[in-house]
C-alpha cells in the first residue's frame, strides 16, 4: 500500500480525532503568537509540542539559510585568493556553522 502524505506534513493518515482542553487568555495568546512565528496553525503547532517534536520559527529557517549562503560565499572567497585569507576565512566559517548549529537546535 502507497503512502500518501498529507498536506499538513503530519502524516498519512488523517486528522479526525479532537482533543479539547482548557486555557487561560493569556495561554491562548502565547500559543497562538509562537504558532505564529513557526509559520504553522495551532493544531499542528499543538501536536507538534505534546509529541517532541522540532517547532523552528519560520524566522530562523530564514535565517539558517541566509547563513549557509554566506558560508558559501566565503568559501569561494578562500578558493578564489587561494587562501590568501584562510585563517580569517576559517574563524569566519566556523562561526557561521555555530550560529547555524544554534538556531537549528530542537
Amino acid at each position: 500500500m502507497a503512502r500518501v502524505k498529507k498536506a499538513n506534513g503530519e502524516g498519512p493518515d488523517p486528522l479526525t480525532a479532537r482533543a479539547n482542553f482548557r486555557l487561560t487568555s493569556d495561554e491562548f495568546d502565547l500559543l497562538t503568537i509562537e504558532s505564529e512565528a513557526a509559520g504553522m496553525s495551532l493544531s499542528r503547532y499543538l501536536r507538534r509540542r505534546v509529541f517532541g517534536r522540532p517547532v523552528i520559527a519560520r524566522i530562523d529557517r530564514q535565517v539558517v539559510n541566509e547563513l549557509r549562503r554566506l558560508g558559501g560565499l566565503l568559501k569561494q572567497v578562500h578558493v578564489e585568493t587561494r587562501g590568501a585569507y584562510r585563517d580569517e576565512t576559517a574563524l569566519t566559517i566556523r562561526a557561521v556553522r555555530e550560529a547555524i548549529d544554534r538556531l537549528a537546535a530542537p
